[in-house]
């Protein structure tokens, strides 16, 4: 959360979201989306479909636990903002 909330500090959530959909990794952009919510940040700019199925917000982490059915994320993780 903090390297993603120094690059906001210097970058638009815009910019970060167009950066992470370049990549093509769908889970990449769920995690992304489902972190700038934590940040109480605005996630109307994404506007690309999320891909299906539940991925995991932490893949180091266990496979089971809490999940955002609104990301399709797996969030095992503990995370504030």
């Amino acid at each position: 959360m903090e390297i993603l909330e120094a690059l906001l500090a210097d970058t638009s959530v815009e910019r970060v979201v167009d950066a992470v959909d370049r990549l093509g990794n769908g889970a990449g952009l769920k995690r992304l989306s489902y972190l700038l919510e934590v940040l109480g940040r605005d996630v109307e700019v994404i506007d690309q479909p999320m891909t299906s199925g539940i991925s995991l917000l932490d893949p180091a982490l266990p496979t089971r636990g809490p999940r955002s059915s609104h990301w399709g994320l797996r969030v095992k993780a503990n995370v504030s903002a």
